[in-house]
């Protein structure tokens, strides 16, 4: 709740009643002159105070109301996460972890808006593509049963980024556990995994597997990016037709040999993209 300010008339109403005071207490007390000089300067004193005290809770007031609209804005913001990925390879969704296409018909033409056909009946379908996380992660010739237990499942995280305009969003994605007794269950997955899944651990008080999903400009989909414990960094910018996309900025990972100096281990390293060349890059002078 925000505080509640006293008004200007309620100010004034007070300093009437301070200075009614003084003059009632001179008038029962006598008519010294210096009684009366010290009592008004001291009235005047507080009335100075309650006015500088007024003024701070309002500078006070303002701050808190500007931090609550920060914060009411950051959070709009850090709960946008598009799902999807659009461009001129077609618009595709994560179905667990198979990559689907939206298909319309005549969708060959560039020129037929899919929404149009929205209401023909199976004029709008989506489509598997045959390209996999799990498998793109471990190779298409394991079953898949024998992909480790996080790949088997739904990521926990996905999200479409931006890295070049002109193409089709990336897919971030993670699976994550906190600690060790979220192995057990449906979480990751049965005990026998944890000896096996706290192999990638290294260390860390959390288990995550992540990576980016990404397609370049022959539409060709392949994991880019793969990490263990690691973080997506990303900026929001607004397209020409006003809505907001989330751009890649880094992808943080846990580094144990990327960035090694003189036996010194950083904490993280950021990996970076470079749309000229189209590559993704360690960039080691920001290590942490």
């Amino acid at each position: 709740n925000r505080p509640q300010l006293p008004s200007r008339r309620m100010i004034a109403r007070l300093m009437c009643s301070l200075i009614a005071i003084v003059m009632l207490t001179v008038a029962c007390g006598g008519d010294g002159s210096e009684d009366l000089a010290e009592k008004l300067a001291a009235a005047n004193q507080e009335i100075k105070e309650i006015t500088a005290a007024h003024d701070a809770l309002s500078e006070a007031n303002a701050a808190l109301e500007g931090k609550i609209d920060r914060l009411h804005e950051e959070n709009r913001e850090s709960s946008f996460g598009p799902k999807y990925s659009s461009g001129p390879c077609g618009v595709f969704r994560l179905a667990g972890t198979e990559l689907i296409k939206l298909r319309w018909i005549d969708d060959h033409r560039d020129d037929i808006d899919p929404r149009e056909w929205v209401d023909v009946e199976g004029g709008v379908w989506w489509e598997k593509t045959g390209v996999d996380i799990g498998h793109e992660l471990q190779g298409y010739d394991v079953k898949k049963r024998e992909l480790n237990t996080a790949s088997q499942r739904d990521p926990d995280h996905v999200q479409a980024v931006k890295v070049k305009e002109d193409r089709n969003h990336y897919f971030h994605f993670e699976w994550v556990a906190g600690g060790p007794d979220a192995y057990l269950g449906s979480k990751v997955g049965p005990v026998k995994d944890i000896i096996s899944d706290m192999e990638g651990l290294l260390g860390a008080s959390e288990y995550m597997y992540a990576g980016v999903l990404g397609v370049d400009d022959n539409c060709e989909w392949d994991i880019v990016l793969r990490a263990g414990n690691s973080g997506l960094e990303t900026e929001i910018r607004k397209n020409p037709d006003g809505y907001r996309d989330h751009w890649f900025v880094s992808f943080w990972f846990k580094d144990y040999w990327e960035c090694r100096e003189e036996g010194e281990l950083p904490t993280s390293s950021p990996i970076k993209y470079n749309a000229e060349t189209d590559e993704f890059f360690t960039d080691c002078s920001e290590a942490e």
